[in-house]
């Protein structure tokens, strides 16, 4: 694979990615940090492409039901972990990593705005958005990489979770690709994968959402996705 410009491997964004560029995040290493994402600010004047963009297949978490929410204890080690509660934290990561993708893409999408924001939050969802505005400004987004993701996390490990917020770590791989939209140039082509602790909290609707997220140590360049 070619290493054109630029590798991902040390700097991180705050607070966000793609800190979760939740995504970083999320895009390149200095993006997302926990699921690290981002969506659009502003569409005038953003560069057009013909890049074909998967439309999500999760855009919500469904609330915990009942049972699910009862088992969570004050806080709970990973051995006890609800396999239903589990579940919903995964699922509410896997919506975040797919609204980052559609974010960062070009062309832009208003809709990606609301998106983003059914599945993150906070300081969070302010920082990614504000990270792919500054991109888009100078004609740059991201695609999928040789392993046909931008963004990818998988739940490790729950360090402690209530009825309202759960501090898990997760295996983020980092798939993209970042080029100029109006040439394709690819300005950095590398896959990385670091362990990610991702902050998310249920609101009053019941869905879970990542709040934050920080890379816990370094990031490794991959030849292959590690986080399946």
């Amino acid at each position: 694979m070619t290493r054109v410009a630029g590798k991902r491997g040390g700097s991180r964004v705050a607070v966000v990615g793609l800190s979760l560029a939740l995504v970083v995040a999320c895009g390149d290493d200095d993006e997302p940090n926990a699921a690290d994402t981002s969506a659009e600010v502003t569409t005038s004047g953003a560069p057009t492409s013909t890049e074909p963009v998967p439309a999500p297949t999760t855009t919500t978490v469904a609330p915990a039901t009942t049972a699910a929410a009862s088992s969570i204890a004050a806080e709970t080690v990973p051995g006890e972990l609800d396999p239903a509660v589990a579940a919903q934290l995964q699922a509410a990561i896997d919506a975040y990593d797919v609204a980052y993708a559609l974010a960062t893409a070009a062309p832009g999408d208003p809709s990606h705005v609301d998106f983003l924001a059914a599945t993150t939050d906070g300081d969070l969802r302010l920082g990614v958005q504000n990270a792919i505005a500054e991109r888009r400004a100078a004609g740059q987004a991201l695609r999928p990489g040789p392993f046909g993701v931008v963004l990818v996390q998988r739940l490790e490990a729950v360090e402690t979770v209530n009825e309202q917020e759960a501090t898990v770590l997760t295996c983020l791989f980092n798939g993209s690709e970042r080029y100029v939209v109006e040439t394709g140039e690819v300005l950095d082509d590398s896959q990385v994968s670091w362990q990610n602790r991702v902050v998310l909290q249920r609101g009053e609707d019941g869905h879970w959402r990542v709040h934050a997220g920080e890379r816990v140590g370094d990031s490794s360049e991959v030849e292959a996705n590690p986080c399946t």
